[in-house]
């Protein structure tokens, strides 16, 4: 096999439909379109570009994913990034504080007291400023990364319903996949990457036939949020943790707070254990609606946090708009690959997680910088099943490793205030999470390719 960067062999042009246009399908876009040899094209269900949910925190390994995609993209982040005002934090990820008053060995811990930090387990590798920790508002970091895509890459309001394989006699100028869409048009390509998110309906296509199902788990965990102005913040509960990020752990959840949109708004989201369920029982959870997120109303948000913090009670009874927002995830060992070699899966579509580690996003780039450079590799479309089997070797492991870490930190966060050990996991987690070596990845799916094509 010749590498399309060797020049040894004219690489074809080979089309890629990405379907979803969130985060990880833009990230993943940006990439392939630094090969000329490769044709990306979002389809996407909505009439515009958008995103659901306010903040996220990015780790250095999730930073560092970004760069490596691309320098446009890694400077679009920039822009869009949060860091807290506090001098010294850099390489702190959050401060643990108490959420409610401690018990046991903590007994007299007034919540808004400093348990214990974070910090990032080796600073002196941050790397492009990212510092441990940087947050960004997701819909300004998408109106930033939509800049980078020329409008001829993307078509609008096309719901994916299905997809079917054309055999080499039939396809005659097209592609090896051909799709469907809700409005009755199809369209062609060399392959599809599903990024449609933790309900995606690519995964579903895929599965079909196969006897097996891989559907959203409810974790028996539901969230609350709101962004509130940070003058109101800063006033509420003072200059310095209006300013900052902090975790604040209970016995009943914990949440996450930390300044977004360059510091003009503080964001928060509290986890609450669903009430309703005994992890004990052996029973599963049960969400109670095909709706994820459902009204609850003040009295009843505030019932179920009652005993919290009172200052940040204060800001989520004035600025939240009440929703129980249901976490789910996505724990499974399905192949993120259709058995044609023509169809796989990426992001939330692939191996969704809960927020707890704050850690979803940036699998979605560390996804796109693999796959995307993997792409680059591509001579021929025939290639396509040997690319995609080691994007999955390299990418379903550690990626599915998170989604049960991710679950664990969870329950982590409801334990630390009086649990050392449970500190010291939750270190190893992090610790785990933010040192991979992305480009060492890279080049083990890259030789995992070279194996799978001499194989054939």
């Amino acid at each position: 096999m010749s590498s399309s960067t060797n020049g040894t062999k004219s690489p074809k042009e080979i089309r890629i439909a990405v379907v979803g246009g969130g985060i990880g399908g833009l990230a993943l876009t940006i990439g392939l379109l630094k090969y000329p040899h490769l044709s990306p094209h979002i389809w996407e269900a909505a009439p515009a570009f958008s995103e659901i949910g306010a903040g996220v925190a990015s780790g250095a390994n999730a930073v560092r994913a970004i760069g490596l995609i691309d320098e446009r993209l890694i400077a679009a982040y920039k822009r869009c990034a949060t860091y807290d005002a506090s001098p010294g934090t850099e390489a702190l990820w959050f401060n643990v504080r108490h959420g409610m008053p401690g018990r046991g060995n903590a007994e007299g811990a007034k919540p808004g007291e400093v348990i214990y930090q974070i910090p990032y387990s080796n600073p002196e590798d941050l790397k492009l400023d990212a510092r441990a920790r940087s947050c960004v508002h997701r819909a300004q970091l998408l109106d930033e990364m939509v800049k980078l895509i020329p409008m001829e890459n993307v078509s609008f309001q096309k719901t994916f319903v299905d997809f079917e394989i054309v055999t080499p006699e039939e396809r005659g100028e097209g592609g090896a996949v051909k799709l469907s869409f809700a409005d009755g048009t199809t369209a062609t390509a060399d392959v599809v990457i599903g990024c449609d998110g933790i309900k995606s309906a690519v995964r579903k296509a895929v599965m079909r036939g196969t006897g097996r199902e891989v559907e959203p788990v409810y974790t028996g965990d539901f969230a609350y949020r709101c962004l509130v102005p940070t003058e109101e913040a800063k006033r509420v509960l003072g200059e310095k943790l209006g300013t900052t990020g902090s975790l604040y752990s209970a016995y009943t959840g914990y949440s996450a707070q930390y300044p977004v949109s360059g510091g003009a708004f503080y964001n928060m989201i509290i986890i609450r254990r669903d009430p309703s369920w005994d992890p004990n029982s052996g029973e599963p959870p049960v969400w109670p609606s095909e709706q994820w997120v459902l009204p609850a109303g003040k009295e009843t948000m505030m019932h179920d946090l009652k005993g919290w913090h009172p200052p940040s009670l204060e800001l989520m009874e004035r600025f939240s708009p009440c929703d129980r927002w249901a976490l789910f995830h996505l724990p499974h060992n399905e192949p993120y690959v259709h058995s044609s070699g023509a169809v796989a899966l990426m992001g939330d579509a692939a191996h969704a997680s809960t927020p707890h580690t704050g850690a979803g996003a940036g699998m979605a780039m560390e996804d796109a910088f693999v796959l995307g450079n993997l792409f680059g590799e591509l001579t021929d479309a025939d290639e396509m099943p040997a690319l995609l089997m080691a994007y999955d070797a390299v990418r379903r492991p550690r990626t599915q490793t998170l989604v049960q870490y991710s679950r664990r930190s969870g329950d982590i966060m409801m334990e630390v205030q009086n649990n050392l050990e449970a500190r010291q996991e939750m270190g190893d987690i992090y610790k785990w999470i933010w040192t991979e070596d992305l480009e060492g990845e890279l080049d083990t799916a890259k030789r995992i390719f070279r194996v799978n094509l001499a194989s054939t």
